[in-house]
């Protein structure tokens, strides 16, 4: 009889035991976020007035632009999940005078609509040195204001680019050696 009362006592502390450690597992579960690391990417265009030698390294090109005292023409931050594409967009449609009809006394005007805007999209995986990263980020911009006869000029880059970053360090994404390219430069950061 003491033996089976032992054994009831000691099957319910097992028991209490269990549910004890059951519960700590839930309230770590309940705590731990269920996405991967969360980073913070921030991409910055610049328009330089002097243009990139051919020849200038990443580190002699980001000093030219921290040199320059230039501001950036756009800058967007945006947050990402580890290995989760995310994407920011940001864009309006614009009607631009394509051209005018005249008939007899009247003048009339024909118009497009166009959209322009910036698209960022983004795929971060850490990395032992920091983060690696997907890039494709994408511009269209009016240059100029056209005429009564002809639409503004439309400029569009596209970069699309992977690469090695360490955390909170500048990199140069991508340039140009004509004067007034942009010169885009990315930084990735872990966020706590």
């Amino acid at each position: 009889m003491r033996f089976s009362c032992l054994i009831v006592v000691l099957l319910a502390c097992t028991a209490g035991v269990a549910r004890c450690e059951e519960t700590a597992k839930t309230d770590d579960a309940a705590t731990a976020t269920p996405f991967g690391t969360q980073f913070l990417v921030t991409l910055a265009e610049y328009h330089l007035e002097e243009p990139i030698p051919v020849d200038a390294t990443e580190v002699e090109i980001l000093d030219s632009v921290r040199d320059s005292g230039a501001v950036p023409v756009e800058s967007v931050r945006m947050t990402a999940t580890e290995d989760t594409e995310s994407m920011a967009h940001f864009g309006q449609r614009v009607t631009v005078t394509t051209g005018k009809v005249i008939r007899g006394p009247v003048t009339s005007k024909q118009t497009e609509s166009i959209e322009i805007g910036t698209m960022l999209r983004v795929r971060v995986a850490s990395h032992a040195k920091g983060a690696l990263a997907e890039i494709d980020y994408s511009t269209s911009r009016l240059n100029g204001a056209g005429t009564d006869d002809s639409p503004p000029d439309v400029v569009t880059n596209t970069v699309q680019a992977t690469q090695l970053y360490v955390l909170g360090k500048q990199r140069l994404l991508s340039t140009s050696s004509t004067g007034k390219a942009p010169c885009i430069v990315v930084s990735i950061q872990r966020i706590p």
